[in-house]
C-alpha cells in the first residue's frame, strides 16, 4: 500500500471508529440515564411498584454501578476531545502522533476491556435476579465490548502507521549505504 493510501485509510479507520466509540458511549450514558438508573418497575404478585437505584448493580440498592458506567463513557470521551485538541494544537505532536494516538487507543482499550467485564458480571448477577429490562442491560454490555473493539482496532491500525514511520526511517538509512556502494562500485569498473 502506497503512503497516500495507507495515510487515507488510517485516517477513514481511525475517523470512523473514534465516531462509533462517541456514539457508543452516549447511548451508553443516556440509556442507563433513561432505562437503568432511578427506576420505578412493577413485579409480578406486588401491587406496589419498586424503586431501583441502578438495575445495573445486581441489587435495587446502590447506584455505584451506574456511576461507574458514566465514568467510563465520559472520561473515554474528554480522553478523545484532549488528543483531538492537542493533536490540533501541536500539528500531530511534531511527528510523534502516531505513537501518542497508538499509545492512548491502548489504555481506552484496556479500559473498555476492564468495563465490560465489570459490566458483565454486574449484568449477569442482575438478570439472574430477574431485575427489569433485562434487553437495555445486555444492550450496554454489547455497547462496551463494541468500544472496546473499536479502540483495538484503532490501536492497531495507529501502530501501524506509526511503524511505518520507522520503516521509512530505516530504509532511507539503509538505501544512502547502497546507493554509495553501488555507485563506488560502478565508477571502479
Amino acid at each position: 500500500m502506497c503512503c497516500c493510501a495507507m495515510a487515507i485509510f488510517k485516517k477513514v479507520v481511525v475517523g470512523l471508529c473514534s465516531l462509533l466509540k462517541v456514539f457508543l458511549a452516549t447511548a451508553i450514558i443516556v440509556v442507563v440515564t433513561l432505562k437503568l438508573y432511578n427506576v420505578d418497575f412493577k413485579v409480578a404478585g406486588l401491587s406496589n411498584p419498586l424503586h431501583a437505584e441502578c438495575l445495573l448493580s445486581g441489587d435495587v440498592r446502590g447506584a455505584n454501578v451506574c456511576l461507574y458506567t458514566y465514568a467510563v463513557c465520559g472520561l473515554s470521551l474528554l480522553v478523545s476531545m484532549l488528543l483531538s485538541t492537542l493533536m490540533c494544537f501541536t500539528c500531530n505532536c511534531c511527528g510523534l502522533g502516531g505513537w501518542l494516538e497508538f499509545i492512548v487507543a491502548c489504555f481506552q482499550s484496556a479500559w473498555w476491556i476492564i468495563a465490560s467485564i465489570v459490566l458483565a458480571k454486574k449484568v449477569k448477577d442482575s438478570n439472574d435476579l430477574g431485575l427489569a429490562n433485562e434487553g437495555w442491560r445486555d444492550a450496554v454490555v454489547v455497547m462496551t465490548w463494541t468500544c472496546a473493539a473499536l479502540a483495538l482496532v484503532t490501536a492497531l491500525v495507529c501502530l501501524v502507521d506509526a511503524c511505518k514511520c520507522l520503516r521509512e526511517c530505516c530504509s532511507c538509512c539503509c538505501r544512502g549505504e547502497d546507493d554509495g556502494d553501488h555507485k563506488s562500485k560502478v565508477m571502479t569498473a
